[in-house]
Parts: C-alpha cells; structure tokens; sequence
C-alpha cells in the first residue's frame, strides 16, 4: 500500500514538474519598449510651436499656411486639449479657405 502511494505521489510530482518545465520552454512576450517622457515632451512642444504659427497665420490672412501648420500640430500632438485645438483651427482655416474660392 505504501509502494502504491509512493509511486502515486512520485508520478503526480513528475508531471507537475514535466507541466512547469514546458511552461520554462514558452517564449516570452515582448512589450514595446516605453516612449520616453522627453521625447514626447519635446513632440508636444514642437506641436505647440507650429500651433502658435498657425494662428500667427491666420492673424496675417495667410490660411493655407495656417491650414499646414493646423495640419502638423494636430499629427504631433501629445495633449489631448492640443490636439482638439488644432482641428478645431484647421477646420476655420478650411472654412475660410473655401468660402474665398
């Protein structure tokens, strides 16, 4: 009876080993590596610089410019409320555009 249970005890522990050892064998997930924060401040601030130029634009009557500066800041910007302020000039910058044709 105690050679039943040892032999019982001595297969569960070797396929619980087998089980854990393939687990060893998987290959391991790769994450993206993280994007810097100085990197995306710097793509945020390069944002802001071509949203200040589009309004600089759009105050000197220039709104094709304007258009292409809304259009850049809007793909690099980080911030959320950045973004949205873009298109939201891009889309008065279109308007007027399109209403002096």
């Amino acid at each position: 009876m105690v050679d039943k249970r040892i032999k019982g005890l001595a297969a569960v522990l070797f396929f619980a080993v087998l089980f854990v050892s393939g687990c060893a064998l998987l290959p391991a997930k790769k994450e993206k590596p993280p994007i810097p924060d100085a990197g995306l401040q710097a793509l945020d601030q390069h944002a802001w610089r071509c949203y200040v130029r589009a309004l600089d634009y759009m105050d000197q009557s220039r709104y094709e410019l304007a258009r292409q500066q809304f259009v850049f800041a809007a793909s690099s910007a980080v911030s959320k409320t950045l973004h949205e302020e873009a298109i939201d000039g891009l889309r008065r910058a279109e308007q007027i555009i399109a209403e002096k044709r």
